[in-house]
């Protein structure tokens, strides 16, 4: 049955029906963690929210390498034995980065946290290993996942997650646990995800195992050493950008604000972890077939033009009610973080739209560019953090990164659609349409807001983004070709 209805509604489009597979899995997974986030606000503080902040955002930078990205090789290889090889040779690394991190934090934990002016972290120091290993071996074995085309698994995955994340961080909520049963609920869920995807390449794929060798592994290695040599340095760069308002922002004015900041950065990237991320993945695996077949081009096109004409309308409605819908859902103390929403609007927008894009860096191996946008964006961030330090507020250190975050993000969207060979015109075209079709929206949206009355306004809003969805699919349906 549920076959069935995937292929009326993707007409037997082969990409799109595994990208909702994808996310069908995500949206349920992490469906709950948004659900549950009105319940998790009222039973943490704020303060506590901004220390799990803390937590992953050093995690984040860290995990980003933890197996240098040989796992984004995974796909490549003709020959599965050739590809698991690159497995083993990314759990191999995995492991060591884990054992040196411990080791290191061991020695040097104390006087690390205190420079980052995080010293509560320090209690949390023995989770970080078992974190970084939970999460490197999730991402070497999805990747393995989608080479095999089991989406169905990598979607099963996201469930067990988000129901293991949000059982426990609302089970230790009524043991008084402040931000350890946050920061514990997401690693058990990070390290469930990762055995269940372990357990599928044990028990399907056991002969591989005797494929692999030192030479082999020494071969893969230098075969694909641009990742590691270019594209790890590149997403490292790109880590500590992502995460750097959490580190200015606790440095500068301590955890109760680097909390709201993160639950209006959560939010925001809502479309991203329930959309983005799995057009991502199904798009690196087109679209490495894609190159090989001369079709970049044409999957670049209808990926971004679906990515854009879906989203503008999603992110204006989120700017636009984001502190009355802060406000209603996480309760009244929560209305800072909404505000926070909005100002950092512009750069979440063009990370979403530009997230499936960034497979193109590995795809058609132009790392080292990716890895000079990455140093110019974190130029800009350190640049940021002086500027704001003279300045009164953290509303104008997050305007100042956002702004440095948009202008990045624009001109790699621009060049991300020029070596996919198509138009840069023909891409900014598209986004003044569908800004142009979001009208409406914004014209009732704003109307409802002038009444003050913050439910009528979210429930307009909401309302009449459905309708322009639903307008738009229609049309997208009608226009489809039927195979």
């Amino acid at each position: 049955m549920l076959r069935k209805i995937l292929n009326r509604i993707t007409n037997n489009n082969l990409f799109l029906k595994n990208v909702l597979v994808m996310a069908g899995g995500t949206l349920l997974g992490q469906g709950l963690v948004i659900i549950s986030s009105p319940v998790l606000t009222r039973l943490y503080s704020p303060d506590d929210f901004g220390v799990q902040a803390s937590y992953v955002a050093v995690i984040s930078v860290i995990s980003v390498i933890a197996s240098l990205h040989y796992e984004l090789a995974i796909p490549l290889p003709k020959d599965d034995e050739s590809a698991f090889n690159v497995v083993i040779l990314a759990l191999g690394i995995v492991a060591v980065l884990s054992v040196g991190v411990s080791v290191g934090l061991i020695l040097f934990g104390q006087q690390f946290f205190e420079l980052m002016h995080a010293p509560m972290l320090r209690g949390f120091q023995w989770l970080f290993p078992l974190t970084l290993l939970g999460t490197g071996i999730y991402q070497v074995f999805s990747y393995w996942a989608i080479r095999k085309n089991n989406y169905s698994l990598t979607s099963k995955t996201k469930v067990s997650q988000g129901f293991g994340q949000v059982g426990i961080q609302v089970g230790l909520s009524f043991f008084k646990s402040g931000p350890f049963g946050l920061i514990l609920g997401q690693v058990f869920g990070q390290v469930l995800g990762a055995g269940v995807l372990a357990r599928f390449a044990w028990n399907d794929e056991k002969r591989l195992y005797r494929s692999v060798s030192l030479d082999k592994l020494r071969s893969v290695g230098y075969q694909y050493r641009k990742f590691p040599l270019y594209a790890s340095w590149s997403s490292l760069v790109n880590a500590v950008n992502s995460q750097a308002p959490v580190f200015i922002l606790n440095y500068l004015y301590g955890s109760h604000v680097t909390g709201y900041y993160a639950l209006g950065y959560r939010v925001l990237q809502i479309p991203l972890r329930l959309l983005g991320q799995s057009i991502s993945q199904v798009f690196f695996n087109s679209t490495a077939q894609a190159h090989r077949d001369g079709k970049v081009d044409e999957i670049t096109r209808n990926v971004f033009g679906e990515m854009v004409q879906y989203s503008v309308p999603v992110f204006l409605v989120l700017g636009l009610v984001a502190p009355e819908l802060f406000a209603i859902c996480f309760g009244p103390k929560w209305g800072d973080a909404g505000v926070y929403g909005q100002i950092l609007l512009p750069w979440m927008f063009l990370v979403f739209i530009s997230t499936p894009l960034s497979m193109l860096v590995s795809v058609l191996q132009k790392q080292g560019v990716e890895l000079v946008f990455q140093i110019s964006f974190l130029l800009l961030m350190v640049a940021s953090f002086f500027v704001a330090k003279q300045l009164d507020g953290a509303y104008a250190l997050i305007a100042l990164i956002s702004g440095a975050g948009s202008l990045c993000m624009a001109v790699k969207v621009g060049w991300l659609i020029k070596i996919s060979g198509n138009s840069l015109y023909a891409g900014l075209l598209q986004i003044a349409k569908s800004f142009v079709f979001s009208l409406p929206v914004v014209i009732l949206t704003l109307v409802a807001k002038n009444l003050h009355i913050y439910v009528v306004t979210i429930t307009v809003a909401f309302l009449s983004l459905a309708l322009a969805l639903f307008v738009r699919y229609s049309s997208a349906v009608k226009k489809r070709p039927v195979h």
